[in-house]
C-alpha cells in the first residue's frame, strides 16, 4: 500500500523537477527572449507535461485496479456543499477585481492586448500542468490515506509542500529569494485548500478552472491600472484579501479534512 501510495507521489515530482529543468536549459539557450516567444513555448510546455502527468495517472489507476477512469475526473458531478465551500474563493476574486476602482487606468494598446490574451492562455496552461501534476501526487495518497482526520490532513499537507516547493526553483529565473520564499509559502497555502476541494469534489476540471481564474484575477489590477502608494479604501481591500488567502481558506481545507465523510455524504459525485 505505502509503496503504491509513494510512488505516484515520486512520479509527479519528477515530472515537475523535469519541466523546471527543461524551462531552466531552454532560458539558457535563449528560447524565452521575447515576450510572444516566452508565452508560446511555456504554454507548449506545460500542455506537453500536464499530458505527461494525465498518462500516468491513467496508468496507476489502471494498476490500482481503480474502478473510475481520469475521464471521468474531468466530468463528476460537483455537489452543492462543495460550491458553498467555494464562496471564500470567490469572495477574493471579486474584491481582487474590484482593487481597480482605487487607481488610474492605464493606456492601452493592441500590442499590449495581445500579450494580454497569450497571459491568460498562458494561466490556463498553467492550470492544466499545475493541476494534472498535483492529481497525480494525490493519486496514491486519495486511495490509501482518506479513511481517517489525520490521514486526510496528511494528503492536503503532502500536496500543499509539493505545489510550494515547486516554485521554489523561480529563483532561478532571475526572482529574488525572498520573493521566491514567500511565494513558496503562499503555494503551499494555496495548496493545501485546492487539494481539499480536490479530494473532495474528485473534479480535475473544477480545480484547474480554479487555478487559472485565480491566476488571471490577480493580474488584472496591475495589467489594467496604476494603483495609488496610499489608499485608505486599498488598504483595506488589501487586509480582507490577506485574511480570505491566509485565514480562511486554509481553514476551510482543515474543515474539509475533518468533515469530510459528512460532506461526502451529501455529495452527488459519482466517485
Amino acid at each position: 500500500m505505502k509503496k503504491n501510495m509513494y510512488i505516484t507521489i515520486l512520479q509527479g515530482m519528477a515530472v515537475t523537477a523535469a519541466f523546471l529543468i527543461t524551462e531552466i536549459v531552454l532560458n539558457w539557450l535563449g528560447a524565452f527572449d521575447g515576450a510572444v516567444r516566452l508565452y508560446l513555448v511555456d504554454i507548449s510546455l506545460r500542455l506537453i507535461f500536464g499530458t505527461i502527468a494525465l498518462v500516468l495517472l491513467a496508468d496507476n489507476f489502471k494498476k490500482q485496479r481503480n474502478e473510475h477512469s481520469v475521464k471521468a475526473l474531468f466530468t463528476n458531478m460537483i455537489s452543492k456543499r462543495t460550491y458553498i465551500l467555494l464562496v471564500p474563493f470567490l469572495l477574493y476574486l471579486i474584491i481582487t477585481m474590484l482593487t481597480v476602482i482605487t487607481g488610474e487606468g492605464k493606456e492601452l494598446s493592441f500590442e499590449f492586448a495581445g500579450l494580454y490574451s497569450l497571459n491568460c492562455v498562458q494561466q490556463l496552461a498553467v492550470g492544466y500542468y499545475e493541476e494534472g501534476t498535483r492529481a497525480l501526487i494525490m493519486c496514491g495518497l486519495l486511495k490509501y490515506c482518506i479513511d481517517t482526520k489525520k490521514n486526510r490532513l496528511q494528503t492536503i499537507f503532502v500536496s500543499g509542500i509539493c505545489f510550494g516547493l515547486g516554485h521554489a526553483l523561480n529563483f532561478f529565473f532571475g526572482q529574488d529569494i525572498v520573493s521566491t520564499l514567500w511565494q513558496v509559502f503562499h503555494c503551499f497555502v494555496w495548496g493545501l485548500f485546492i487539494a481539499a476541494i480536490y479530494m473532495l469534489s474528485k473534479n480535475l476540471t473544477l480545480i484547474m478552472v480554479m487555478h487559472a481564474v485565480w491566476d488571471i484575477a490577480i493580474r488584472v489590477p496591475k495589467s489594467f491600472c496604476i494603483l495609488p502608494e496610499n489608499s485608505v479604501l486599498l488598504d483595506g481591500m488589501n487586509v480582507l484579501l490577506t485574511i480570505i488567502d491566509y485565514g480562511i481558506l486554509p481553514a476551510l481545507a482543515v474543515y474539509i479534512c475533518i468533515n469530510y465523510d459528512k460532506l461526502r455524504g451529501c455529495s452527488k459525485s459519482n466517485i
